[in-house]
C-alpha cells in the first residue's frame, strides 16, 4: 500500500503584499491505496480573484516538487509528470481534481493531513520579527516542516521541529527560531533585521520650478527583495499614496492618485496632557479593506504601528500601562527617623501584585522592599543592595545600536532576576520580563521589540535589545527576588 500526499496552493498571478491564506481545502486529507489504483484528490477554496491551483509532491528528502497546475479550466502537468497525473476542474470556480495514474512505489507521494497555520495575515514593522504558529492532530506524527515559497514556485526547506528540537537548514541559520512540539503544536519566528541603512534614495531634497522635470533614484542591497515601491506624501497630509512599483523589470503605475480618496480628521490638534483625542480616517477606495494607524515621534522618521482595523476586526498594539500606575508622594524632603507614608495604586485588570523597591543614590540596582499579593503583604528582612550588581550603569548609544546589560546577585535562595524599563519623565517601572532559574518570561510588548533575556535567575542575567527611538533617555533596572508559589 502507498500513502499519498498532495500539497495544493491557490494562486493569483500577482497580489499586493505577502499574505498566507488558509481557506484552501484538500479532500481526502489522507489516502491509502494499493498499487495499480488511480485515486482522485479534490481541492476547493473560496478566495475571490484566484484563477490558478498549483499541485506539489513532497519527496522523502522533504523538498516540495512542483508537479503541475490548473489555470482556468485547463490542466498543465510538468513534463516529468505528464503520464503520471491528470489535472481537471475549473480554477475560476474554486475547484480542481488531481488523478494519480496507476501509482507504484517508485512514483508514490508522501502523506498530508489537516494542518492549521495562524495567523493567516501578518503585518510587521521594519526590524520586527514575525511569529507563525502551526498545529496538527495527526496521530504518530512528531515533526513539523517549515517551507518558504520562492518566486519560481519552489519550496526550499527552512527547517523542521522534531519533537521539541528545532533544526535549521544552513541557509536559514540565525534567520529563524523554532519552538513547541512537533507532535502537535509549533511556532516559527522569522527574524527581521532593520533594513533602513540598505535602502538609499537620491535626491533627498530638491527645489524645483513648476513643470520642471525631476528624476529620483532608489537603490537597495537587500537579498531576495525584488520590488521597489514609490509613494507620495502631500504637505499637511499624513497619508502615503502609492505611485507605483517595479517588480524585477516590470513597472506598474497606479492609474490615478488616491490621495483625495483618503481623509483624516483632525489634521492638526493642540491638546493638553491626558486630554482625550479622537481622530477619524475614512476612504472611498474600492477593494481596500484595511485602515492602519501610525505614530511618528518628533525628530524621528520611523512610523510606529498603533494598530489597524480590517473590515470590522480591530487589532491594537499593546498599550503602555504607565498612566495606569500612580505613586504618591513623588517627591519628599524629610528628616532622619521621620515617618514617611507612600501610596501606590493602579487600575490594570488582572494585575494583583504591587511591589515596592528602593534605589540608593548613585546605584542602578533596584532592591526589593516587599510586595502585597492580593491582601497578603510580604516584607524583605534585610537590605540586600550590596549583593545585587548591574552593568553597564551608563551608556550612550545610537538608534538601532545593540545594547547588552548584565545583572548579577549573590543572595542565597533568590532564584529570579527581573528587568524593568523607566521612560524619561515617568515614575512608573514597566516590567520587561524575568528569568526564574533558566526559564525566561518576556512581556509581549517587549518581545515584539526584540528584547531578549537570558541567564540563570539564581546568579546572573543579561538583557539584549536595540533602542528604536532616537533623542531620548531611558533607564533600565534589574532586581533580584525569591519567586513565590
Amino acid at each position: 500500500m502507498i500513502r499519498v500526499l498532495i500539497v495544493v496552493i491557490a494562486s493569483l498571478l500577482w497580489q499586493k503584499g505577502e499574505k498566507v491564506d488558509m481557506t484552501v481545502h484538500q479532500k481526502p486529507h489522507d489516502l491509502i491505496i494499493n498499487n495499480g489504483e488511480s485515486p482522485e484528490i479534490k481541492c476547493f477554496h473560496k478566495i475571490p480573484d484566484y484563477d490558478r491551483l498549483l499541485w506539489y509532491k513532497q519527496s522523502k528528502s522533504k523538498e516540495l516538487e512542483f508537479i503541475g497546475y490548473l489555470l482556468g479550466g485547463t490542466g498543465y502537468p510538468e513534463k516529468a509528470f505528464e503520464n503520471k497525473i491528470k489535472i481537471e476542474g475549473d480554477a475560476n470556480k474554486f475547484h480542481g481534481t488531481l488523478m494519480v495514474i496507476s501509482p507504484t512505489s517508485e512514483n508514490s507521494f508522501s502523506l498530508c493531513y489537516n494542518v492549521d497555520q495562524s495567523p493567516p495575515d501578518v503585518i510587521q514593522r521594519p526590524g520586527e520579527s514575525a511569529k507563525i504558529r502551526c498545529r496538527h492532530s495527526v496521530p504518530n506524527y512528531n515533526q513539523i516542516n517549515w517551507y518558504r515559497q520562492n518566486q519560481d514556485h519552489g519550496f526550499p526547506l527552512m527547517g523542521y521541529l522534531l519533537a521539541t528540537s528545532g533544526y535549521n537548514e544552513n541557509d536559514f541559520t540565525n534567520k529563524i527560531d523554532m519552538s513547541g512540539n512537533g507532535n502537535s503544536d509549533g511556532s516559527l519566528t522569522i527574524k527581521r533585521e532593520s533594513l533602513s541603512d540598505k535602502v538609499n534614495q537620491t535626491q533627498k531634497d530638491l527645489l524645483v520650478k513648476t513643470h520642471e522635470p525631476v528624476t529620483l533614484t532608489c537603490s537597495h542591497t537587500i537579498p531576495d527583495y525584488e520590488m521597489i515601491l514609490w509613494y507620495e506624501q502631500l504637505k499637511g497630509d499624513t497619508a502615503l499614496n502609492l505611485i507605483g512599483y517595479v517588480r524585477f523589470t516590470n513597472a506598474v503605475t497606479e492609474r490615478e492618485s488616491l490621495s483625495d480618496k483618503v481623509n483624516q480628521t483632525q489634521k492638526d490638534l493642540l491638546v493638553k496632557t491626558h486630554e482625550p483625542v479622537t481622530l477619524t480616517c475614512s476612504h472611498t477606495i474600492p477593494n481596500y479593506d484595511m485602515i492602519l494607524w501610525y505614530e511618528q515621534l518628533k525628530g524621528d522618521t520611523a512610523l510606529n504601528l498603533i494598530g489597524y482595523v480590517r473590515f470590522t476586526n480591530a487589532v491594537t498594539e499593546r498599550e503602555s500601562l504607565s498612566d495606569k500606575v500612580n505613586q504618591t508622594q513623588k517627591d519628599l524632603l524629610v528628616k532622619t527617623h521621620e515617618p514617611v507614608t507612600l501610596t501606590c495604586s493602579h487600575t490594570i485588570p488582572d494585575y494583583y501584585m504591587i511591589l515596592w523597591y528602593e534605589q540608593l543614590k548613585g546605584d542602578t540596582a533596584l532592591n526589593l522592599i516587599g510586595y502585597v499579593l492580593y491582601t497578603n503583604p510580604t516584607t524583605e528582612r534585610v537590605s540586600l543592595s550590596d549583593k545585587v550588581n548591574q552593568t553597564q550603569k551608563d551608556l550612550l548609544v545610537k538608534t538601532h545600536e545593540p545594547v547588552t546589560l548584565t545583572c548579577s546577585h549573590t543572595i542565597p535562595d533568590y532564584d529570579m532576576i527581573l528587568w524593568y524599563e523607566q521612560l524619561k519623565g515617568d515614575t512608573a517601572l514597566n516590567l520587561i520580563g524575568y528569568v526564574r532559574f533558566t526559564n525566561v518570561v518576556t512581556e509581549s510588548q517587549y518581545a515584539e521589540k526584540q528584547f531578549k533575556i537570558a541567564g540563570d535567575g539564581a546568579k546572573d542575567s543579561t538583557l539584549d535589545f536595540k533602542l528604536n527611538v532616537s533623542g531620548t533617555s531611558v533607564m533600565y533596572y534589574c532586581a533580584a527576588s525569591k519567586a513565590q508559589c
